[in-house]
């Protein structure tokens, strides 16, 4: 029985080894914070076109805040998303990075499908708050991640838009 325990033992060795090679060269080769938000806005946005919620909810922190306003269930946004395939067009996509807290300002166009109706929304400013937050890489890993966690509009685009 001994001498198949030895190999089992070797395998795993040098599976861990891999593994924390590879998490070592991960960590070092890291994108900076603006790269890390540039590629998840640009993936957030290209599901969203495609109705696809996985991508975006991935984003979105659980506390994400519309105006100072609570944006809703999880089940909401996601039917919202994959209902009215929005097109996010932002004009600058720049984030002033500060800590763990990071701001996009810039004016947004909206295209969607909203109840049936398309419509195409111009927002002279809006502010996206990204925050960095807990996550976990391969189900097990801890790591930090920039999620989306609140979104600044002028009270009069909610209005349109809502009414």
């Amino acid at each position: 029985m001994r001498s198949h325990t030895k190999p089992l033992v070797i395998i795993g060795v040098v599976l861990v080894a891999l593994i924390a090679i590879r998490l070592i060269v991960t960590r070092i080769n890291q994108p900076s914070d603006q790269e890390q938000i540039q590629t998840a806005l640009q993936e957030s946005i290209e599901a969203s076109r495609e109705g696809r919620p996985g991508g975006v909810m991935d984003l979105l922190s659980a506390n994400l805040r519309v105006n100072d306003i609570q944006a809703g269930a999880t089940n909401q946004v996601r039917q919202f998303i994959r209902n009215s395939k929005p097109d996010v067009h932002l004009a600058n996509k720049q984030a002033i990075v500060t800590g763990d807290e990071a701001r996009i300002v810039s004016p947004v166009d909206l295209d969607l499908d909203y109840l049936g109706v398309k419509k195409q929304v111009h927002i002279d400013e809006a502010t996206l708050v990204f925050h960095r937050e807990d996550a976990r890489e391969w189900l097990v890993i801890p790591t930090k991640k920039w999620r989306l966690s609140e979104v600044r509009v002028p009270d009069t685009f909610l209005g349109q838009f809502l009414y």
